[in-house]
């Protein structure tokens, strides 16, 4: 499993596609091979930026003579973009052995909405894997809300009914756990429905620079939405 950072020099990049290529013919097995290649396959998959025959050409060479395929990747054509939603490439994908192929034959990846970064995620799966239920979590971020304050407050008084402190100490904790799940779910689905709605918008306006060009008033709006969802997400943040 090798994690790429490719460097932007052309030169650079062909000394790394060969020593991939050594390292991919020394070692045998499986081999997954992705993050962020710095080089497009094809003219198609850069936009508002400039096309370099010459890096395409050795790169995918370099695909070729290590006998690696590209998983498709689906959602999305490009994976980073600009803050002002001006320049579109596709710099970031999954390569793979045949090994991986005959093991995982329904492997697939796919480009996730991007929030904070100018790349967006790109996510690989081939089943789903069910973990159990989720357990229950005390968020930072929750100690900011005024009406925890008051559900605490509220829960604390209320008389347990017992003489040992320890056992009221119990029982109130629980009282209040009990308190505590309905209203976390509450403010967790606020944030979700804060973050798809912000999630959406950058969406769009990133489907919208795909096939055109964004006014200013757009990009002005996919910033401040950039740097909104930012502070949604440090304020949820677990």
């Amino acid at each position: 499993m090798v994690n790429v950072y490719a460097p932007q020099n052309g030169h650079e990049k062909s000394k790394l596609w060969s020593d991939l290529l050594h390292l991919k013919n020394t070692k045998l097995g499986s081999w997954f091979c992705f993050g962020d290649f710095n080089v497009v396959r094809e003219e198609s998959e850069r936009k508002g930026t400039e096309f370099d025959p010459n890096t395409t050409c050795s790169f995918n060479k370099f695909i070729h003579d290590a006998e690696l395929q590209e998983v498709v990747m689906g959602a999305r054509n490009f994976t980073r973009i600009n803050k002002k939603g001006t320049k579109l490439i596709k710099l970031n994908r999954f390569l793979i052995s045949f090994e991986v192929i005959q093991t995982w034959p329904t492997l697939h990846c796919t480009a996730l909405p991007r929030k904070f970064s100018d790349h967006c995620p790109i996510l690989m799966e081939s089943n789903s894997v069910d973990f159990g239920p989720v357990l229950f979590k005390f968020f930072n971020s929750w100690l900011n809300e005024d009406s925890l304050n008051r559900l605490v407050q509220s829960s604390w008084v209320c008389e347990q009914g017992c003489n040992r402190p320890d056992v009221n100490l119990c029982r109130k904790l629980k009282a209040l756990k009990a308190k505590l799940k309905p209203w976390s779910k509450n403010l967790r689905q606020k944030s979700v429905q804060d973050s798809a709605l912000l999630t959406k918008h950058l969406e769009e306006l990133d489907l919208k620079a795909e096939i055109g060009v964004l006014s200013e008033a757009d990009c002005n709006l996919r910033s401040f939405i950039v740097i909104y969802s930012f502070m949604v997400f440090l304020y949820f943040k677990d």
